[in-house]
């Protein structure tokens, strides 16, 4: 498996990291405690604590960049494969976000201030998924996983290798689908405390592209991920905030309280904007 941490952190990093993260933590402890001394105290306490195990820290990242470039470029037969067709990438994931959302919505648990942001949110969507002419005008088909995360990797250290399992939604659609849902936000954070930062993700797409054969997808790479990534992240919030309300009701399978753990986490209005305001409320 894929661990996130181990090998020491930069003090540079650590200092990014901490630029990153220091408005949601505090936020959160604030909502939590209230403003004042012991909010500030569990913040302080909180990177103290990440500074102290920070020689633990482990990124397999380069590795998992390589493995998913051999991945996008196997030889597929395009006419006599069984895979899903993406041909409207970004409608497909709009039209999922509207049903997960729905529930959301209209549920009496739903936080009004939430609420109204994620409606913005998917009214963005519905606009900007317009923009999915660009993967049908230069299409770059191949094998996708779609839902890949750390725990879809066995690592075998002794013989150097990394093998990719878990393929149970593969699709015929776009590398940036793996690319931007492995980077996102909501899906470094499902089982561990790791958000990947600006230098983290940049070492991973170079990585990326180091193994990628074709100049022409090296040239496109960081436009077709930039117009898949907003709606990668609406997936995952979307079914986090029908899961959110579902473990609420009367959810009737098993009800983890590590996964309640991180769905109170994503539900945090500023987590969410962290989200979601580069896209829609970008600086000049």
């Amino acid at each position: 498996m894929i661990t996130w941490f181990g090998t020491p952190v930069s003090v540079a990093g650590f200092e990014e990291l901490y630029r990153l993260e220091l408005p949601r933590i505090y936020n959160y402890f604030r909502y939590r405690v209230g403003d004042g001394p012991i909010a500030e105290d569990l913040t302080s306490k909180t990177f103290e604590k990440a500074w102290r195990n920070r020689p633990r820290y482990r990124r397999d990242l380069p590795a998992a960049a390589a493995l998913f470039a051999r991945v996008h470029q196997v030889a597929v037969p395009a006419a006599e494969n069984h895979l899903i067709r993406e041909n409207a990438p970004l409608s497909l994931i709009y039209d999922e976000c509207a049903r997960l959302l729905g529930a959301y919505f209209d549920s009496p648990l739903a936080v009004p201030s939430v609420r109204a942001y994620l409606r913005e949110v998917i009214d963005w969507a519905a606009a900007a998924r317009e923009a999915e002419t660009y993967y049908q005008r230069d299409p770059w088909p191949c094998i996708v996983n779609t839902e890949v995360n750390s725990g879809n990797f066995i690592a075998d250290r002794a013989a150097g290798t990394l093998h990719l399992v878990d393929w149970e939604m593969p699709r015929w659609g776009d590398p940036s689908q793996d690319l931007a849902h492995f980077c996102s936000p909501l899906t470094t954070l499902w089982k561990t405390d790791y958000r990947m930062s600006p230098t983290d993700r940049r070492e991973f797409m170079q990585a990326y592209r180091r193994g990628v054969r074709d100049p022409h997808l090296r040239d496109t790479l960081a436009e077709r991920i930039r117009l898949r990534e907003p709606f990668v992240r609406l997936r995952g919030i979307s079914w986090s905030a029908m899961a959110w309300s579902a473990y609420q009701g009367d959810f009737a399978g098993v009800k983890n309280p590590d996964t309640w753990r991180t769905l109170q986490r994503y539900m945090d209005l500023d987590f969410i904007r962290s989200l979601f305001d580069p896209f829609l409320r970008p600086r000049a």
